[in-house]
């Protein structure tokens, strides 16, 4: 009985810490977060903080775990040329990026003002 608990608990707070949808697997991106007004305006970034997505890649799929809001997805090579850009829905759980790009890129999810951007290996 001990051991069903026990394993009843694993299994409730393996689900508190990765969210619904991520793949175990998937190798994590780690994103930071900018902030860009198109303005120009010399107005001050919000103080609220705001937490990046979790996001994660295998091979060339990336997890989009549960993003609540609408992004627009960018990839950016190293002559900062934006090479792909796609709209990607709220709660989309992954994005298939095309097989023919290879190398690093920039990958940045632009939210309003917001922009989460890491680094990717393809």
């Amino acid at each position: 009985m001990r051991k069903v608990l026990l394993s009843l608990c694993l299994v409730i707070l393996g689900g508190a810490f990765f969210p619904s949808g991520v793949v175990i697997a998937a190798q994590p991106i780690p994103l930071q977060v900018g902030y860009e007004d198109p303005t120009g305006s010399a107005g001050e970034m919000p103080r609220s903080p705001i937490q990046p997505p979790f996001v994660s890649i295998e091979d060339n799929v990336l997890y989009m775990g549960e993003v609540p809001y609408d992004v627009t997805l960018q990839l950016i090579d190293e002559d900062m040329d934006i090479v792909y850009t796609v709209f990607v829905p709220a709660y989309t759980p992954s994005v298939i990026l095309p097989s023919n790009l290879s190398g690093e890129y920039e990958l940045r999810l632009i939210w309003g003002y917001w922009i989460f951007y890491g680094f990717i290996d393809l």
